[in-house]
């Protein structure tokens, strides 16, 4: 009977077991990273940035979609940055436009009084466009404070450009090397 029992345990474990590997699917993604309290510190001045892109005439983006207005530089300041960090790069994320996705969407995009057909690029220094949820190139980083500087600006997303309220809102992440 003890036998019998055991044999029982042991086909059930082998049965669960062989069940967890043919669920495995196509194959395996692997995490790795690091957690740290080695970094730099965000200034109280840039853990909240409001940037004014100002008011961009109608015209100016209308005629096709990807006509950008004038750019408007930002900066991110950190401070007390370790020796032992070289680089960062950031992540900004957001709710992404409906046309173009690396895009950011305006605040209540599709309600009335909202600007139709533009969204907010967001740009690095060289003017490159940073993608929603992808991370910049690196900026290199020395001891103490740093400024981080960006580019942003209304991008056309279709050919008509409607007249309205056109704000957006990105929370950003550092990461660092």
């Amino acid at each position: 009977m003890k036998k019998n029992y055991l044999s029982g345990i042991a086909m059930t474990l082998a049965m669960g077991c062989g069940g967890a590997m043919a669920d495995g699917g196509d194959g395996v993604v692997n995490f790795t990273g690091s957690i740290s309290d080695d970094t730099c510190t965000v200034a109280t001045s840039a853990q909240t940035v409001n940037v004014e892109l100002g008011t961009i005439a109608t015209s100016n983006l209308s005629g096709s979609a990807d006509r950008k207005a004038a750019p408007t530089s930002f900066k991110i300041a950190l401070e007390n940055c370790p020796s032992a960090i070289n680089s960062a790069n950031i992540k900004f994320d957001g709710k992404r436009d409906t046309d173009n996705s690396a895009l950011l969407q305006l605040t209540n995009y599709g309600t009335n009084g909202v600007a139709e057909g533009v969204a907010v690029g967001i740009y690095d220094k060289s003017d490159n466009l940073i993608p929603l949820y992808s991370a910049s190139s690196d900026y290199p980083l020395v001891a103490g404070n740093n400024e981080l500087e960006f580019v942003a600006r209304y991008v056309s997303t279709s050919n008509t450009v409607n007249p309205g309220s056109a704000n957006a809102t990105a929370n950003f992440t550092l990461s660092y090397k």
